[in-house]
């Protein structure tokens, strides 16, 4: 039988592990260096990055930490109970699995990227209307 997956809000004894795992990942799809996520100084502190009002960060374990079936799950900004009214998202093109993952999800194409998030890295953005 395969293991269930367990889902909680990250935790400061998580951040370890997530950096692990972001910094590990990253440099697979050559998404490392700056410019990308792996190099941001929150990414070891996950947890109190994300402790702050309408942010949420959860943690997906499945089989536990030692487990090579490991994800973790960024909700941030996505939940309309938050009051969000879009999700924006930053990714590669050469992503193109993931990039096919949110069209079919609703998540359209930009021009160029909105804001400042320090992922200058990137080279696709995308945005999803929230109802």
């Amino acid at each position: 039988m395969p293991a269930r997956c367990a889902l909680h809000p990250i935790a400061a004894t998580d951040d370890p592990a997530v950096a692990a795992i972001i910094r590990s990942v990253m440099p697979e799809f050559w998404a490392s260096g700056p410019g990308f996520a792996m190099v941001d100084p929150e990414v070891d502190r996950m947890s109190q990055a994300y402790a702050a009002a309408r942010s949420a960060y959860f943690v997906v374990e499945r089989g536990g930490w030692g487990s090579p079936r490991i994800c973790c799950c960024d909700v941030s900004k996505m939940a309309t109970g938050f009051g969000f009214r879009a999700c924006y998202l930053a990714t590669l093109n050469h992503m193109a699995v993931a990039r096919r993952l949110y069209a079919r999800n609703g998540f359209a194409p930009l021009e160029g990227p909105l804001g400042n998030t320090g992922h200058y890295g990137c080279n696709a953005w995308y945005l999803r209307a929230l109802s």
